[in-house]
């Protein structure tokens, strides 16, 4: 039983480390965009975006739908992320929603700032 959970420990360490990594390379990714292309539509549904999947991840505690959204609007990033749970039962949490709609965002900044470009 020590063994399992010498390694339930070194899961959570490894899952909050990697958790730092995506959020810091988002974020990075993110303030690279806005300093490049200086997009204000894109920095307003960037902002738009991750406000909405953090309110849905808010309320969906308590509702099925909702939840469901949560995790619609944190794909493919929430499969990537690792949960702490020993039994892989992972809830949508507050961090991981935000983390994963922090990539999104920048995935959706540079999408909104290729196709203004474009024209």
């Amino acid at each position: 039983m020590m063994l399992l959970a010498y390694f339930h420990g070194e899961g959570i360490l490894f899952s909050f480390l990697v958790h730092v990594f995506f959020g810091l390379f988002g974020g990075a990714v993110l303030l690279y965009g806005l300093v490049r292309y200086k997009s204000l539509v894109g920095v307003a549904m960037a902002i738009g975006y991750v406000a909405v999947t953090l309110i849905v991840a808010s309320l969906s505690r308590r509702n099925l739908l909702l939840e469901s959204a949560g995790w619609v609007l944190t794909l493919p990033w929430n499969a990537v992320l690792p949960c702490y749970n020993l039994d892989r039962s992972c809830t949508l949490s507050l961090a991981v929603s935000f983390i994963c709609a922090e990539l999104n965002a920048a995935i959706l900044y540079f999408l909104i700032v290729w196709l203004s470009r474009s024209k």
